[in-house]
């Protein structure tokens, strides 16, 4: 229940889900023009939206790109997979879902290995740190890296 909660917490911060007035990562200011494939239980292959954001915080950029997985076509976004990643360090995937079965992840050696309460209170903790300061986001540019380990982590989850 607690790791779940720091999940959608964190998605909280990137301002999902959207809220009228708001800071989001939703926004169309954030929307990126390539999409992901997914596919479907009945192998039907549907492209979903993209969105990416980076802001620099002293002297490392932190970057964000937001999948919608959500199996339908409609404008509820059910499912999504969130990739965080500061500077060259680790990249974390974080997963919400309508189903509250949420999961975050981390990329070690090619491989994303699902990560313990202990750093997902680390990860809690920088984003509370950022929550304190007063970032200017930017649409993200040079996501090409970040696009193939969204790629790789949905085609593995």
């Amino acid at each position: 229940m607690i790791y779940e909660g720091i999940i959608k917490y964190i998605y909280n911060y990137f301002g999902v889900p959207k809220i009228n007035g708001s800071f989001s990562i939703l926004s169309n200011k954030y929307l990126l023009n390539q999409k992901i494939q997914i596919e479907l239980e009945d192998g039907e292959k549907i492209q979903k939206q993209l969105w990416g954001l980076s802001g620099k915080v002293s002297n490392s950029i932190i970057r964000a790109l937001l999948a919608d997985i959500s199996s339908s076509d409609d404008e509820a976004l059910t499912e999504s997979v969130l990739l965080l990643q500061l500077d060259s360090f680790s990249i974390y995937a974080l997963v919400l879902n309508k189903d509250d079965n949420n999961k975050a992840y981390v990329l070690h050696d090619d491989t994303w290995i699902e990560i313990s309460m202990l750093l997902l209170a680390k990860l809690l903790v920088g984003i509370e740190q950022l929550n304190e300061i007063l970032i200017d986001y930017v649409p993200l540019n040079n996501y090409q890296d970040l696009h193939k380990k969204m790629i790789d982590f949905v085609e593995k989850h």
